[in-house]
């Protein structure tokens, strides 16, 4: 007869919290954040796609007389790839009419087509154009290009420029003339009539290309790079578009960190683009706007990690952890305190977290993340000696709060990282306030001087000579002789009676002759013991 599968509602009560104890609860802790849903696929090439509206013309490319004129001018899709993939394009660059028209075209190319070869193509005129002056100097991606791209595969104005105080930029910039209108681009509303794109047959098409980005944010950062000076002028549009990068990695496409190391650089490029005197302001600027573009902590924490491993960026990490830290304890929204960042701000954030210890373990992850963050990894001053210690006792005691369960492996998750945090705490208060420049300072000479006294041996094994030269050697060999003689004498009269005197006078005559030639070590094997006393002083044998 079968076993029929019982219900775990057809059990007893308790026998119900007896199997709920026993079973493993479900992580909750993500691997990676969760992201924000900017680039929405219905609107991808809301503005244009090629070849219906993205042409030459419509980018403004006015043909002159020269014969590269005239061939781009006509040129059909067929062609495309022959052009971008051969070096006639880069080497006759320099007669081309309308050369910023040109680039700006290849740009938005490069962002949506589905081609490999033909975005390759693309990028590599771009590149080669910026890193050539020489070619021309006149254009660089402006931040309305690249919202137009952004804006093109999905993303909303209000997604990309938060603030719109800082920017304006209107749907009117943005647009042109030949663009698709049926779709808003103010805001996420996605209007019904939508008109398909042909190349739209498979999912593929439906959605930007992790390529095409890369392609795109590979051109920002070399563009900002090679020639600053366009975007120095205007600091307020560097920093939006430092925002709007930070918003665009947030995209679910994007997640299990997907082109993260390529963030990071352009990010890097974006903070290095800000003059000296103005860096202080820009990073307080950031960390007042940065907070407010995505609400889930986890979210929050990776924006926070995108800041690159340069100077300015570890200067503006721990601020934007600490300002994080604020927005999502205290709702705070100004901070006045980001110009120097001390481990005592700290205390009432990790007080905090030792009171909800065991609520939110994945909120509590998060917070615990952005804390770490906020301490850093460099080196701290050794006045704050006292206060990473207290910071450390605090977070330890608060480990020891939460309580073990074997079934939650959030717990499990969350005490293992508090371990690692109060090590890492440990490590550098050991290595603050030491007064040890240099691994090798004990090996620096001694102010004091100390007598050094050669020892020479009576017997040696290989030439006597040496020390008969001296008259010290002489004078020790002398005693030695003498002391010898007595022991000698002294051990032939105890240990061999039955000897005549005439044969004791031999031997002791020959043992005599060994020590003046450098035999001493046989007599010595025949007495069978050392004699210590031939390294004695004078004082010490009269004794």
């Amino acid at each position: 007869m079968a076993h029929e599968e019982v219900e775990v509602d057809d059990l007893l009560p308790e026998h119900q919290q007896v199997l709920k104890k026993m079973s493993l609860q479900e992580k909750t802790i993500s691997d990676t954040h969760p992201g924000d849903h900017i680039f929405h696929s219905p609107r991808y090439t809301c503005l244009f796609s090629y070849p219906e509206t993205l042409t030459l013309h419509n980018c403004g490319f006015q043909p002159g007389t020269s014969y590269i004129d005239k061939y781009m001018a006509s040129l059909s899709p067929d062609l495309l790839l022959e052009l971008l993939t051969c070096d006639v394009l880069h080497m006759c660059f320099s007669a081309v009419s309308c050369p910023k028209a040109v680039l700006s075209w290849l740009f938005q190319l490069m962002s949506i087509h589905p081609n490999s070869q033909v975005s390759q193509g693309a990028f590599n005129i771009i590149y080669t154009i910026l890193h050539n002056p020489d070619l021309t100097d006149e254009w660089v991606p402006s931040i309305t290009d690249i919202a137009r791209v952004f804006v093109n595969y999905g993303a909303s104005l209000q997604d990309l420029f938060p603030d719109s105080s800082l920017v304006s930029v209107s749907a009117e910039d943005i647009r042109s003339s030949a663009d698709r209108e049926n779709i808003k681009i103010e805001n996420n509303e996605v209007v019904s009539d939508i008109i398909p794109n042909n190349n739209n047959n498979d999912h593929e098409t439906n959605c930007y290309r992790t390529e095409n980005l890369q392609f795109v944010l590979h051109i920002i950062t070399y563009a900002m790079q090679k020639r600053p000076h366009y975007y120095q002028s205007n600091p307020d549009h560097v920093l939006a578009l430092g925002v709007m990068l930070c918003k665009v990695a947030l995209d679910v496409q994007l997640n299990w960190d997907i082109l993260k190391y390529d963030f990071e650089v352009c990010i890097a490029a974006v903070l290095h683009c800000f003059s000296k005197e103005d860096w202080p302001e820009r990073a307080v600027q950031l960390c007042h706007m940065l907070p407010t573009i995505t609400s889930h902590h986890h979210n929050k924490a990776y924006i926070v990690q995108l800041m690159p491993a340069s100077v300015r960026g570890h200067y503006l990490q721990r601020r934007l952890a600490y300002a994080m830290l604020q927005h999502l304890l205290f709702e705070a929204t100004e901070f006045d305190d980001l110009a120097e960042i001390k481990v005592q701000q700290l205390f009432n954030v990790i007080l905090s977290v030792k009171a909800t210890a065991n609520t939110d373990f994945y909120y509590l992850y998060s917070i615990l993340s952005l804390i770490d963050l906020t301490v850093g990894n460099e080196a701290l001053p050794s006045s704050e000696k006292k206060d990473i210690e207290k910071l450390t006792d605090i977070l330890r005691s608060a480990s020891g709060d939460v309580r073990d369960n074997s079934s939650d492996p959030d717990i499990a998750i969350v005490k293992d990282m508090m371990v690692r945090i109060t090590s890492k705490w440990t490590f550098m208060k050991q290595g603050m306030g030491t007064k040890q420049k240099s691994i090798y300072s004990w090996t620096r000479p001694s102010p004091q001087k100390l007598p050094v006294e050669n020892v020479q041996c009576s017997q040696s094994d290989h030439d006597d000579s040496d020390s008969d030269q001296s008259g010290s050697s002489s004078k020790e060999m002398d005693q030695s002789e003498m002391l010898y003689e007595e022991d000698q004498s002294d051990g032939a009269e105890s240990h061999q009676s039955d000897i005549t005197e005439n044969h004791q006078s031999d031997n002791h005559e020959n043992n005599r002759n060994q020590s003046d030639e450098g035999g001493g070590d046989e007599v010595t094997e025949k007495n069978g013991n050392i004699d210590m006393s031939l390294h004695y002083s004078d004082e010490e044998v009269d004794t």
